[in-house]
This record gives C-alpha cells, structure tokens and sequence, in this order.
C-alpha cells in the first residue's frame, strides 16, 4: 500500500520551531523558533536556508502572514507590535507596520487580501494621456548605486548600496492588510503600509477576547469571531462597504504614497552614504593636524598643539620649524599625499555626484508627488475624509527646507574641494623642498603658494576643524538646541530629511474619521462552547480558512479545540451572506493534538502525538462532515468520531507542527518535530481529486 503523501525532503534543524508558514507562490518556508529567530527556508532538489533573523527588536512572534504575491510577509507579537518583513532583497528588510494606539495587546489576527481595482481609462482619439507627464521633464533619476567611500583596507572591489526596489505602479495589485489584537482593535492598512481604518470592538469593555478575523473577497463585509465569557461566543459581522464605496480615492492616493515611501526610502539610502563619505574624508583630514599636533608635544611636552598655526607660519614666511620638518619628513611623504589626494578628492566627487543624480532628481519627485496631494486636498467633496491641505503644505514645506540645504551644502562642498586642491598644491611643494633643501637654504625660498588665500582659508576652516560638519551633526551647544526647539533652522541633512518622512507619514497616517463611524457592527450570532481557551490551542489561536466562492457565497471555517470535559476538535462553519448561521461539528481525538492547518477548502490536517515517540498526520475531508446548527443558549455538546480521510505515521517525531500552502500547482506540507527533524510531503492526493465531494449539511439542531 503506498504512503497517503509522497516525501521530498528531509532535514534536521537546530532550532525548535513553532511556527511554519509557506509562501503562497513561491517553495519558500517561513520557520519561527521559540527563541524567536525567523529563518527563509527555499525548497529544491535540497532544503537550503535563504537567510536567518535573530529576534533583536520584538517581543514574542505569535502570527505570521504572507503577502498574497509571496514578496513580503507580516508577523504579530505579544507586545502588540507588528512588522512588515520584504523578502525581495537579498538579506531581508523589516518595517514597523503597527505599534499599539492603546495598551499593548498580543495580535491575534493577520489577514492580508488582494484588493483590487480597474482604473477608468478614456481614450481620446488624437489625445496623448502622457502629454503632462512632468515627471518625464525632470533630470533623470540613477538606477545605478552610488560609489561607497574609499577603503582604509585594500580590497579589489568595493561593495555598492542597494537601492530599494522601484514599485511597479501599472501592475502591481493593491493588499488589504487587517490586523486585529486580543483587546479588540483592528486596524485596516492598505499594501500594509497606508492606514485607512480602526475599529474597536469592545470600546469600554476589556472582557472580551478577539480571536480571528475572517474577511471575503469583494470586503463588503468583515466577521470577527470573539469569546465573552467562560463559554460564550459572538460571530460580528462589521459592515465595511465604504472600503468598496471609496476605492477610487483610496487607489489615487495608494498610488501617490506608494511613490512616495520608494523616493523617501531612495533619498534615505543616498543620503547614508553621502554621510559615510562626509566621515571618510573629514577623517583623513583630521587624522594629518592629530599626527602634526603628537610631532609638535614630541618635541617639546610643554607647549600647545596649534598645527594650524605652524603651517600658517610657513605659508607667510616660508620658514619650516624643526618639528615640521621632521612631520614632513616622516610622515607627510609624497607618497602620503598623493594617498590622501585621491581618496579626499573621490569623497569630494561622489558627494556631488550623489547629490546631483540620486537626492536632487529624488527631491524634485517628491514634490511634484505632494502637488497632486495638495490638489486632491482642495477637492474636499471627493478627498476631504482623507487628506488635509495644512498637512500637506507643512509636508512641502519639509521637503523644500531640505532641498534647500542640499543646495548650499553642494555650495559649500565645491568652495572646500577648492581649497583642498589649493592645500595639497601647496604641501606638495613644500614637501618636496624639505626632502631636497637644508633648513638654511629653504628659508632663504621665495613664496612656494599660489594661492595662500585658498591655503590660510583650508587651515583656519577644515585643516583642524570641519566647515562641513553642521550638515551632519547635531547642535551640542545648548543654546543652539535651545534655538532649533524654538525653531532655528537646524542644517542637519538627516534630521530635515527625518522630518520629511515623519510629516509625510503623519500626514497619510491619519486615520480617517469617515472610515470609522461607517465601519460598525452589523449583526451577531451568538452561540455557547465549553472548555475552549486561546491559551489551550496548538498555536494559542484560533485556526481559519476562507473559502473561494461557491454558488456565489463564500465560506469560512474554525478549527479549534475543547479542553472539558475531554479533549475534543471543534470544527464551525459559516457563510459570508447576510443571515448565514454558525455550524458546528466536534469530535472525540484518539490523542493529543498538537497542531492543525486547513490544506485547502476540503480538508484539514490534524497532528496527533500517540505517545512520546509516535506521532500520526491525519486529515478530514470537510464535504463529509454533517454539520448541526449551533444554538444561541444552549451549550453544544453532540460529539461523534473522528473520521479520518487519509493517515501517515510520523516516527521518532513528536510535539509536530504542520504547515501549508494549498494553492494549486504547490500543493505542499512542512511538518517539524520537536527534534528538529523537517519533513517536507505533497499534499497531492488523486483518488481525492477524482471524486466529487459534496458538502452535507444537518439542519437539525
């Protein structure tokens, strides 16, 4: 007799996991460790890691959930935190989604749906839609990274940034992300990003429990699933049409932020190696008066270290002191200077050039992007439930303080390249004589500069100090800081471009007042469970799977367990029309379940531990359980046999966690032991896909 499933991999892990979830479009697992370490699994010919995240900046992991493209992914945590994690790159990129608005709260509900949209398109004969594309006048904007500073360390290629990913406006499809939290908030982001949507569903009342969120196609309406009491239930259907009603104001402005967060994260990127360029150069500088200042106290320990003034002296009169003489001599070699050249002078270059080709063109974009947000602003009958003008104005306004920085620090950095190559001409020269001419002869030498004024002006303003350095550091002086908190014009790059993104994330994060007034509590159907307990479930949560449509109505499953007075499986079902009732079925299990997962809309894994070394998969087709109506006082309590559709002994595996992606043309399962052993099956099952399986339904009560 063949094995009901037919095994592709195996592998032993070091971690203990406890949560599995797969990509629903790529052979891609996500493995969670109960130390919280996220871990990319690819499954080939071989199951091979992609990458690996220790848990540095959460607190307990106890959702996961995919993007329905398969390129980023979501996770929950206990401190109500949730993280948007891009897997796109090649080593992963993580995001705050959602921080809690009020107390923390353990998430108990990721759901994330396409949302989509077919934007009107006229088509004017003679007419050409591109003719006010502005976009396309403005400087071109690099695709290539820019050039990272110079190594200290000699290497054969230095490692370029990567850019972020340029979204494809035209074909990617728009996401509904709903998270909801164990006190009852859920809180609706477009793409995971753009929020557009709170609901509280207890307000006051902290007593009851949140336990899943369960949403359709067409979002017309939302059910939640809650626990009140010890033993009562309440299936909420929140009616959420203004998510179909606004999708066309929603779209315009997903459109626009979905630009703006790539240019923000653009200028962000360029902007940090601008910095390390900044620090690269004014390092090498600082380093030549730090050595030139140890030369001066070698010589004699109780004089000050003023290099700058030595230097200076040389430059008037063209007379080297001892101590200098011996800095040239050592130190300050021909072939330092030419080191030193190179190096500062490719700091100087690809600073502008980052300036010119990646911020400035990013910049440009980012305002005429605003412009249309301030033009949608003003049309307050479509947009005024979204965006405000004094937001968006106060946006512009950042982004132009900013631009403006970016200007005169280009300014200033051109006048110091100046300077520098006047300095270097100048101590070349002086170098050179020092190597060739005795201290006598050398005083008697006529000037050795051209140009003293570039040369006086380099050693007053960045020979010890850093004329530069107000674009990248903060103010120290307190009345400085006193000042910018009163509203002195802080230089700093990064903190005016900091501004620039908290402005523009307030001013799109707003939640909208329209959304939550309209989104309400339409219905509840209440029914009564005993022994059942988030805390008791496999995965301390409820377990769901959404249908496609069927006949025109979409279903939606529960499958959680019953603890009292035995341990039971408790399987609900209901429909997503308007006066569709909860059903039930629960069964007797020959064991301890220690986890479950819907494969698909016709059958449900169950992992069984028959003793400390034997553990079962077993599955149930779903078309052959005959489901009772749940009454809304009485406690239900009719309970039959597991009736199990295919079964695979799991040796030497015990405590098993299962994990699916039912999507055709994957078709694949990922079970993992307690051990570490990994075995990954097909979920393929043809005598299944040849019969027909036909739902029975038991009206009685």
């Amino acid at each position: 007799m063949s094995e009901p499933f037919e095994l592709f991999n195996e592998k032993l892990l070091a971690d203990n996991i406890q949560i599995i979830s797969w990509s629903p479009t790529a052979d891609l697992v996500l493995l969670v460790s109960h130390e919280n370490t996220i871990s990319l699994y690819r499954k080939r010919e071989e199951v091979s890691k992609v990458w690996s995240l220790e848990n540095t900046a959460w607190s307990e992991i106890k959702i996961v959930t995919w993007k329905p493209n398969g390129e980023e992914l979501v996770i929950g945590c206990v401190n109500g935190n949730v993280y948007r994690i891009d897997i796109t790159y090649d080593t992963p990129k993580m995001y705050p989604c959602w921080s809690p608005v009020k107390e923390p709260a353990s998430i108990t509900s990721l759901v994330w749906i396409d949302y989509e949209y077919k934007k009107e398109q006229i088509d004017i004969e003679g007419f050409d839609i591109n003719a006010f594309d502005l976009e396309s006048s403005l400087p071109t904007l690099s695709d290539e990274p820019p050039e990272e500073p110079c190594s200290r360390i000699p290497i054969s290629r230095r490692k370029k940034v990567q850019l972020p990913r340029k979204p494809l406006y035209s074909t990617e499809t728009r996401t509904l992300l709903f998270i909801g939290n164990v006190k009852g908030l859920i809180h609706i982001t477009l793409n995971g990003v753009y929020p557009i949507g709170l609901l509280d569903m207890f307000e006051e009342n902290s007593n009851p429990i949140l336990l899943d969120i369960s949403v359709p196609h067409d979002v017309s309406s939302v059910q939640v699933l809650t626990k009140e009491d010890k033993d009562k239930f309440i299936l909420n259907v929140i009616d959420t049409s203004i998510l179909q009603d606004k999708k066309k104001q929603i779209f315009s402005i997903s459109e626009i932020q979905t630009k703006l967060d790539y240019l923000l994260e653009y200028t962000n990127t360029t902007l940090n190696v601008l910095v390390r360029h900044h620090t690269a150069y004014s390092l090498l500088i600082s380093k030549i008066s730090t050595v030139a200042s140890e030369y001066i106290l070698k010589n004699d320990d109780q004089a000050t270290a003023m290099p700058e003034v030595e230097l200076t002296g040389t430059l008037a009169i063209g007379s080297v002191t001892e101590t200098l003489r011996l800095f040239f001599e050592e130190y300050l070699t021909s072939q330092y200077i030419k080191q030193l050249e190179s190096n500062v002078t490719h700091g100087y270059q690809n600073s502008l050039k980052i300036v010119c080709e990646h911020i400035i063109p990013a910049c440009e974009r980012i305002e005429l992007a605003l412009s249309d947000l301030l033009g949608f602003s003003l049309w307050t009958q479509r947009y005024g439930d979204f965006l405000e003008t004094t937001a968006v104005e106060k946006t512009i306004h950042c982004i132009r303080q900013f631009v403006s920085q970016i200007h005169l620090f280009t300014k200033d950095l051109n006048h110091v390249s100046t300077t520098f190559r006047a300095f270097i001409k100048w101590i070349t020269t002086v170098t050179e004589k020092v190597a060739v001419t005795s201290s006598a002869e050398f005083q008697n030498e006529s000037s050795l500069c051209e140009d003293p004024e570039l040369v006086l002006e380099f050693l007053n303003k960045d020979f010890i100090k850093d004329s530069l350095v107000e674009y990248f550091v903060s103010p120290i002086n307190f009345e400085q800081e006193k000042n910018r908190e009163k509203g002195y014009n802080s230089k700093r790059l990064v903190s005016l471009l900091t501004n620039v993104k908290t402005s523009c994330r307030q001013m799109l994060e707003k939640p909208s007042v329209t959304f939550t007034e309209q989104m309400k509590v339409t219905s509840k159907y209440r029914f009564r469970l005993d022994g059942v307990s988030p805390c008791d479930q496999p995965r301390d949560k409820v377990i769901s799977f959404t249908t496609d449509y069927r006949d025109g109505v979409q279903y939606n499953y529960h499958a959680f367990l019953q603890l009292n007075p035995d341990r039971k499986l408790v399987i609900l079902k209901n429909g997503f029309g308007e006066d569709s009732e909860v059903q039930c079925a629960i069964y007797n299990i020959p064991g301890i379940i220690t986890d479950m997962e819907f494969f698909d809309d016709k059958e449900l894994g169950i992992c069984i531990q028959k003793d400390k070394d034997h553990s079962l998969l077993s599955t149930i087709l779903l078309c052959d359980i005959k489901f009772k109506r749940l009454p809304s006082t009485e406690l239900f309590i009719d309970t039959k046999s597991l009736d199990v559709s295919r079964s695979l002994e799991l040796k030497k595996m015990n405590h098993v966690k299962i994990g699916c992606n039912g999507q055709p043309k994957r078709r694949i399962m990922c079970l993992v032991a307690s051990n570490g052993s990994l075995k990954i099956y097909s979920m393929e099952n043809e005598e299944a896909e040849d019969s027909d399986c036909i739902e029975i339904d038991d009206q009685s009560d």
